[in-house]
């Protein structure tokens, strides 16, 4: 399946029963300030499309063991960039967890001896 096709029907399915469980459990509220704006710009572009796009060149330059092997790194990742931009404590478990799934993925991407 292309992918593009394939991630725009993921995002409509994904999109549709969202706002069905909203309209059946929530009452919808939205105060849109300028940071609830960005945030959201942020996630749509960067989190959604830029991720997509980022997972879609990882497939296809490697293997789905290759590219599936670096979402461990997104735990620590946030870790790291929480602590960088919120000044939230960085608790050395978090260092630690990041240190071995970067070993890991590092072990898992490397060229294969020859």
């Amino acid at each position: 399946m292309p992918l593009l096709q394939g991630a725009t029907a993921q995002f409509l399915a994904a999109a549709a029963f969202a706002a069905l469980g909203a309209w059946l459990v929530e009452t919808p509220r939205a105060e849109w300030t300028g940071l609830a704006i960005a945030a959201t710009a942020w996630n749509t572009v960067m989190v959604s499309l830029g991720g997509m796009g980022l997972y879609a060149a990882m497939l296809a330059r490697g293997t789905a063991a290759r590219t599936s092997a670096n979402f461990y790194l997104v735990p620590g990742t946030a870790a790291m960039m929480a602590w960088l931009v919120l000044g939230e404590a960085l608790a050395p478990q978090a260092i630690a967890g990041l240190v071995v799934a970067s070993l890991g993925c590092w072990l898992v991407n490397r060229s294969p001896r020859t």
